[in-house]
């Protein structure tokens, strides 16, 4: 007998065949079965198929050889295997086979697809469109992926802005060959940026907060504009987030319109708005508080009575009393939220439950994820020491420590539980980046013009362990840069704790030939660092230094004061400073502060030719005006100030230790060196006194990469040391961008000399050092 059932798209079609070929196979005279063991299926087999694995086929196919056969059974087994999406006729044929019966299925692939082909892609890649498709060489062709992959595509070009892309397939199928060649014609269109976003209905939130909320931003020059859908509805939502949070709990987005314009380059958005009334909170309450009194935790909150009521604030409140309870040693402490709106009224109770944990303790500090650094490098930075209640500050500053070594990209932190509820395990988890590079190149900027460098630098070196020597939180730099007005050779070590104590080694061997206007002047020499950690934020440096100093290649018509400094001189120093940084982030510090104060001493009991003291002072704070996960906005503040006396036999100081201002690091729009003391003939001379302050706020442009600065400087020098004139200071003023590269950063500053009246554009591009 032979039972064969075609697959169609029309299931009536195949039911009525089954049917047919099932009453066939039951009463057919030379094929039917006088006794059950006639029909148990001996054995199954798969034919036609070339592509697809058989196991795959048998996966779908409930008919099992020992079994009886059963006519359902087979009928549900053509659909499971055509729901596969693989072929286009299936067929089965059943023969007596070893006193039982031999079941084959017998399939014919669908064609696979011989060659894919774009055309018109400019915008994006091939590669990158092949990326999002789910149809490739050799798969067997479904319609239904096919159209799923246009889809993929048009969404990754809207990604990029572009919403009228139109895709044409052509599907030529070679039936002989079962082979099928695809080609889509893409029509990008143009691209769509956001030319405005208007905002209207809203009375109590400004147009301005609500479109910083939005991802969805205008186009202007630092910013595409580029317009998503998903996007775009994710911003109506983040909309009324923002009013619940205001009190607004019934706002809602009443209405938006998108009207695009030349040919679709151009979006106009239009949101309407309806705030609905203003919820209040009527009262705050706090139950289940044994430790700490109500006024206490109550004093935390920053929602209190009579405020509007952000139920998407209530999340922060609970985190505040946590962190607090966590704060003295509380980690185990639960708080829960339980708030009740009375609608009528438009008021709010916020009830607080706490349930009170033991205190707790440290058991272990462990740390995870260093494959590179020691574990006693990250250690040493820790605060927090096993045996010790849990201190947020000292977990939180531990972090902090650990983050500004540079070595991580990540530092991320948790609790494990322990056998006992008053222990658990402090563990710092840690993401490792390169600290070491080999870099070389040309830079530019307006105080040095062109630069070109080589520089070899380790700030996780360990002298111990070749061949990689990394790990051991050593800092090693080895540079030689050329510029048109100096070029420097620099060899420097450090090792950060000798011994494993808070004590700090280093030396310093350089030789730098600078070439002014007036003159030319060499430095050579070296210096050797000693430094202690007092505390978390201060330490102690001290350093003697040797340098022989030439000033030579004097310009004709030089004055005298310049031909005095002619000559060789060796100057032998020693420098004590004390130094406290509370900043949250050496690298781009929002918070906390950067102050030292240092005096070097020179000649005298320690020799050389030269003989002067040096005060100096040097302070900087940050102010968050706003710092959240995705946007933060710094003031800072940073106070100069220096004074420089010699002493007997010595009549000056010499002028390679004078304060000369003016440039990028100092005062923006006065080129470098030109504010100060200066001789008859114009040439500056440096000033034995100085004061600077720099005022900056800043702000992010894109993530933390690019920045945008608007600051305001002032200062001069003087030529004596007691000469500090308030009077007499200058000022610049101007905009900025600060970007960050891979090879350091890169500082733009447009300034405007107020006492020069002129416009000045200082470039600073660097490298790591």
């Amino acid at each position: 007998m032979r039972y064969r059932g075609r697959l169609s798209y029309q299931f009536s079609v195949l039911n009525y065949r089954i049917i047919l070929v099932l009453v066939a196979f039951v009463c057919a005279g030379s094929y039917c079965f006088s006794s059950e063991e006639a029909s148990v299926v001996k054995k199954i087999e798969i034919s036609g198929n070339m592509r697809v694995s058989s196991m795959i086929i048998l996966s779908k196919i409930r008919t099992k050889e020992g079994e009886v056969l059963s006519p359902e059974v087979i009928r549900q087994d053509i659909k499971n295997i055509y729901a596969l999406g693989y072929f286009y006729n299936i067929s089965v044929d059943v023969i007596p086979f070893e006193e039982g019966m031999k079941v084959t299925y017998i399939v014919e692939e669908k064609p696979y697809v011989e060659k894919i082909e774009l055309k018109g892609n400019r915008i994006l890649t091939s590669e990158e469109i092949e990326r999002v498709m789910a149809l490739g060489l050799g798969d067997i062709y479904m319609r239904k992926t096919l159209d799923e992959d246009i889809k993929r595509i048009t969404k990754l070009y809207e990604q990029k802005g572009y919403y009228n892309v139109k895709i044409a397939p052509e599907v030529e199928v070679n039936e002989q060959e079962k082979k099928v060649f695809i080609s889509l014609s893409i029509d990008e269109g143009p691209r769509t940026k956001v030319r405005k976003i208007e905002i209207i209905g809203n009375v109590s939130v400004s147009e301005r907060e609500i479109k910083a909320k939005m991802k969805t931003k205008e186009a202007h020059f630092f910013r595409r504009g580029v317009f998503g859908k998903e996007e775009f509805e994710k911003d109506l939502e983040r909309i009324v987030t923002l009013y619940q949070s205001h009190g607004y709990l019934d706002a809602k987005v009443k209405n938006y319109n998108l009207e695009y314009a030349k040919e679709g380059r151009l979006l106009f958005i239009t949101i309407e708005v309806e705030e609905g009334p203003l919820y209040k909170v009527k009262e705050v309450l706090i139950v289940g508080n044994e430790l700490f009194s109500s006024e206490e935790l109550l004093g935390i909150l920053k929602m209190k009575k009579g405020d509007p009521y952000n139920p998407h604030g209530l999340a922060e409140e609970v985190d505040r009393l946590r962190a607090h309870y966590a704060q003295k040693g509380y980690i185990a402490t639960q708080v829960w939220e339980e708030p009740s709106i009375d609608s009528q009224r438009r008021v709010a109770t916020i009830t607080y439950h706490i349930e009170e944990g033991p205190k707790t303790y440290v058991r272990l500090v462990k740390i995870k994820g260093n494959t590179r650094t020691k574990d006693k490098v990250i250690r040493r930075e820790i605060t927090i020491k096993p045996g010790e209640q849990f201190d947020g500050d000292k977990i939180k500053r531990s972090r902090e420590k650990i983050y500004n070594l540079g070595y991580f990209k990540e530092v991320r932190l948790h609790t494990e539980p322990t056998d006992r509820l008053d222990l658990r395990d402090l563990v710092f988890e840690v993401e490792e980046r390169k600290t070491g590079a080999l870099a070389f190149g040309f830079g530019y900027s307006t105080m040095e013009k062109l630069i070109g460098f080589i520089q070899i630098q380790q700030d996780n070196f360990d002298i111990k362990n070749p061949p990689t020597f990394t790990g051991g939180g050593q800092k090693m730099k080895v540079r030689a840069r050329f510029g048109d007005i100096r070029k420097d050779y620099l060899i420097s070590f450090t090792e950060p704790y000798f011994r494993d104590c808070p004590l700090s080694l280093g030396f310093d061997l350089y030789d730098e030939t600078r070439y002014w206007s007036a003159y030319s002047e060499r430095l050579r020499g070296g210096d050797i660092r000693v430094g202690r950690r007092l505390t978390d934020y201060l330490r102690l440096d001290t350093m003697y230094k040797y340098e022989v100093i030439h000033i030579f290649d004097l310009k004709e018509g030089t004055s005298k004061i310049i031909e005095e400094e002619e000559g060789r001189f060796d100057t032998s120093s020693l420098t004590v400073s004390l130094r406290r940084d509370t900043r949250d982030n050496i690298f781009i510090p929002t918070d906390g502060s950067l102050g030292s104060i240092s005096v070097q001493y020179a000649g005298g009991l320690l020799g050389g030719d030269r003989n002067f003291v040096k005060y100096t002072g040097d302070s900087i704070w940050y102010f968050p005006v706003i710092k959240t996960e995705e946007r933060e906005k710094v003031i800072s503040l940073r106070l100069r100030v220096g004074i420089a006396e010699e002493f007997s036999p010595s009549e000056n100081v010499p002028i390679s230790e004078r304060f000369f201002i003016g440039g990028a690091e100092t005062i923006r729009g006065y080129p470098y060196r030109e504010v100060g003391p200066e001789d008859e003939d114009d040439n500056p001379i440096g000033g034995k006194s100085f004061f600077i302050a720099n005022v900056e706020y800043i702000f992010p442009l894109w993530k933390k990469i690019i920045r945008g600065a608007v600051f305001y400087d002032t200062g001069n020098a003087w030529r004596e040391s007691d000469e500090i004139d308030f009077t007499e200071l200058v000022s610049g003023v101007g905009v900025g961008l600060k970007l960050q590269t891979p090879i350091g950063p890169i500082n733009l500053d447009y300034a405007y000399g107020i006492q020069r009246k002129k416009w000045r554009f200082h470039f600073t591009a660097g490298y790591s050092f």
